[in-house]
């Protein structure tokens, strides 16, 4: 038996796999700001589903005698243009950003490249997911549950979306209890992998006309992804005014787009208008994220609110200690400010920076929960200078984009708002 398949048998017994309930943070370090961008990537505990970068993983040790993580290591890969042709510049004529007629993000596009690997501590040794000779049935599930599992971050986002949606209920259609449907209408497969844009090649975000039964895709997105704009261009035509998204049906709904009424709305007949095509909505499972997940992705890949510059000004970037920007999450400027302010006072330096290591050393046992542990996280992000960093402009690996500047507190914002019917929300 090889070294490195004795040291996963001697420590297969940590490896869990992750359910459905189980909280998995895999976006960042649980001490510091370090993500799978970071140099040495990030590592998440197999048996606690923590994510620890390099640089705690001896204070991780020490506390949980966990030997077995994944190792996530990502780059950001520039999406290269086809096109050489440069589109001529328009003034804004919307308030919205990277929408048609609105603010240009003017930014390269990109898409996440990840590498994964089982890494064992201390021994300090990477066992990469290919080598199936030293990897058991058991570690390589946990390994797959993890890299599958939504992140607990992206589920806070989810239900904080879910929760800003519900103060501004989709209304019911008023097409939904006078919808004209054609007769021998076609009839639609229930298996996903049969769809398929009647206009085009593309197979995802398919949207099917509820009155003439047309499969087309959807809009084509900022990042270049999404579809060709079929199905908006099919009501252009035909005026149809309603279209549900395939893969986003089930036996409690689906998301159903209101073409004439500009809004994702609810249609209160929509089993009896998919049954005209031969879909029983009671049996559909979903096969692809909704729109309120598609918004999470975008914001968090496009990052549309960390554009927003002062533009044609000559800036001087400043570096160093206490010279750390905060990223908007979207609806967090407010906090963020209050915070810079708070963290130029002597006594919150004093109590949270300066005597970190008294937080950081405390039980893990629900440190996303605990207050002093967050405030002394965000203290050290703000303060050290490990996050504001003079780097180069562009990264060593052709194609290959730095992560964007400043630190993501998506733990402290989680925190701070829990329970409160507003800055628990997405909601501006």
């Amino acid at each position: 038996m090889s070294e490195l398949k004795s040291l996963v048998e001697k420590y297969t017994s940590q490896a869990r796999e992750a359910k459905e309930h189980d909280k998995v943070y895999k976006d960042e370090c649980m001490f510091s700001y370090e993500s799978s961008e970071s140099p040495d990537g990030l590592y998440v505990c197999l048996s606690r589903f923590i994510g620890v970068s390099k640089k705690y993983l001896p204070v991780y040790f020490q506390k949980t005698d966990s030997h077995l993580y994944l190792k996530i290591k990502t780059w950001r890969r520039e999406i290269v243009q086809e096109t050489n042709d440069e589109p001529e510049k328009k003034k804004p004529t919307k308030f919205g950003i990277g929408i048609e007629g609105g603010f240009d993000l003017n930014d390269k596009q990109f898409y996440f490249d990840h590498e994964y690997s089982l890494y064992i501590y201390p021994e300090d040794k990477e066992v990469k997911l290919a080598d199936t000779e030293n990897l058991n049935a058991k570690v390589l599930a946990s390994l797959n549950s993890v890299i599958n599992a939504q992140s607990n971050n992206y589920k806070e986002e989810l239900a904080a979306q879910a929760a800003a949606w519900d103060g501004e209920k989709r209304f019911t259609s008023k097409h939904a209890s006078s919808l004209i449907q054609l007769p021998n209408p076609p009839q639609v497969s229930p298996n996903p992998e049969s769809w398929k844009c009647e206009l085009c090649d593309i197979r995802k975000n398919l949207w099917l006309n509820l009155t003439d039964g047309k499969i087309l895709c959807g809009r084509k997105q900022l990042d270049g992804s999404g579809g060709n704009n079929h199905a908006v261009e099919h009501y252009g035509k035909t005026k149809h005014p309603l279209a549900v998204k395939l893969g986003t049906i089930t036996a409690q709904g689906a998301d159903v787009y209101s073409y004439e009424e500009d809004d994702m709305v609810e249609d209160s007949n929509l089993a009896v208008h998919l049954a005209h095509f031969g879909i029983n909505m009671t049996k559909m499972q979903k096969s692809e994220k909704t729109m309120a997940e598609l918004e999470i992705d975008l914001n968090q890949k496009v990052g549309e609110w960390d554009r927003i510059q002062e533009s044609g000004s000559k800036l001087v970037p400043l570096y160093g200690p206490g010279f750390t920007g905060m990223r908007n999450l979207g609806n967090s400027c407010y906090m963020n400010s209050v915070m810079q302010v708070l963290f130029s006072i002597p006594d919150f330096l004093n109590k949270y920076f300066a005597n970190r290591d008294r937080y950081v050393h405390t039980s893990l046992a629900d440190a996303s929960n605990d207050f002093n542990f967050q405030m002394a996280k965000l203290a050290y992000g703000l303060q050290s200078g490990e996050y504001s960093k003079q780097n180069e402009s562009e990264s060593a690996q052709p194609g290959v984009l730095n992560p964007p500047k400043g630190i993501k507190p998506n733990s402290f914002k989680s925190l701070i708002g829990k329970g409160h019917v507003e800055f628990s929300t997405k909601r501006q």
